[in-house]
């Protein structure tokens, strides 16, 4: 039908809705314009109207590969067991040497940029040290822009030797830009980006060795590259806590709230038992549960579910109104690959709401 539309007007822009990928090749010759709209939600026809009529600058990736045709996509098993070996996604057609139809990653826009200027803050790091990646992004058009840049790491000749894909997504970030205005952007890189998981060991680990990172606007548009070093170091634990959590869920005012949260090791060497856990919890800067034990280990990228007890036994009551919730965690006397991950915060709205990751909150405001 695409086809033959276009011998009576080739002026035709194709709008694609799907919850997967779809091949385009058979008429990509014959169209003027894609927008590959997956499933955009009720507003669609006002959203699809302001990208074609330019009221708005488009500034979405693809989260998938856009293969040309069947043959591109690998058979999976029926114990999916191939995929993990294989891999899927972009790391699938990497590992063949296939050229999709559009790159994962992959996004137009009505403006332009150009990247520049990579940097590392240390080109010769100890595992577990973290690794900061500095670029220049510029809007070259003539409209305002927003582009997601993105940063894939690879890795050269690393102890263990363990089969690697040859990139991985392992940053994203939308920047925003006025027309010929130019960003810095950095990228940082922690253990946990580093993982590989050993099956001789049964665990985790950062490798040594030879590792390269590139920058750029799509999987298959990346001009920014440098290679960097990370030796072998003393193994250390960094603990991060996330995912903070109530009961109830939702609280009403007047109700004793209990809190709980994720706490997790992001570092390169494991928590011991003996070892002191702690997190602090406070509402609105004031301390009012505390989770504390002595008695758990966590291994590299484990996690444990950490359930607080009230300051002096005594829980927190929920109030009506928004309320910051901050959990901020320690190893005790024991010292951390990076402190500068130790706390999250989350806003807790009563009586209608539960904890909201306070980045989440800012965004629907």
């Amino acid at each position: 039908m695409i086809k033959e539309l276009a011998k009576v007007n080739p002026n035709i822009i194709l709008v694609v809705i799907s919850g997967g990928p779809c091949s385009v090749t058979p008429v990509i010759n014959d169209i003027k314009g894609l927008v590959y709209a997956f499933y955009p939600g009720q507003e669609a026809g006002r959203a699809i109207v302001d990208v074609l009529m330019g009221n708005y600058n488009p500034s979405g990736k693809l989260p998938a590969s856009i293969p040309k045709d069947d043959s591109q996509i690998i058979p999976i098993s029926t114990d999916f067991r191939n995929m993990v070996y294989k891999g899927v996604g972009y790391r699938w057609f990497d590992s063949q040497n296939i050229e999709p139809e559009f790159a994962f990653g992959a996004g137009l826009s009505y403006t332009s940029f150009e990247y520049s200027n990579i940097s590392l803050n240390n080109a010769d790091a100890n595992v577990g040290d973290l690794v900061e990646v500095t670029f220049d992004l510029k809007n070259t058009g003539e409209i305002p822009g927003e582009e997601v840049a993105q940063l894939y790491l690879s890795t050269g000749e690393i102890s263990p030797n363990i089969p690697m894909p040859e990139k991985q997504l392992r940053n994203f970030k939308k920047i925003q830009l006025s027309p010929g205005e130019t960003k810095s952007v950095t990228f940082t890189l922690t253990p946990e980006d580093f993982y590989v998981y050993n099956q001789e060991s049964g665990a985790y680990q950062v490798p040594s060795g030879v590792f390269f990172v590139e920058v750029g606007g799509a999987s298959d548009y990346l001009p920014l590259k440098s290679e960097f070093f990370l030796k072998a170091a003393n193994d250390q634990p960094d603990l991060t806590v996330s995912n903070i959590r109530t009961m109830p869920a939702y609280p009403k005012e007047g109700d004793e709230v209990v809190f709980m949260a994720s706490l997790i090791n992001n570092g390169t060497g494991a928590t011991k038992n003996g070892e002191g856990h702690l997190i602090r919890f406070y509402v609105d800067d004031k301390e009012v549960a505390r989770y504390y034990s002595k008695s758990i280990s966590i291994p590299v990228g484990g996690m444990k579910q950490a359930c607080a007890q009230g300051v002096q036994g005594i829980n927190w009551k929920a109030v009506n109104g928004d309320s910051n919730i901050t959990a901020r965690v320690e190893l005790v006397n024991v010292d951390e690959l990076n402190i500068s991950n130790n706390s999250c915060q989350g806003l807790l709205k009563v009586p209608d709401g539960r904890v909201i990751p306070s980045e989440i909150a800012e965004l629907i405001k």
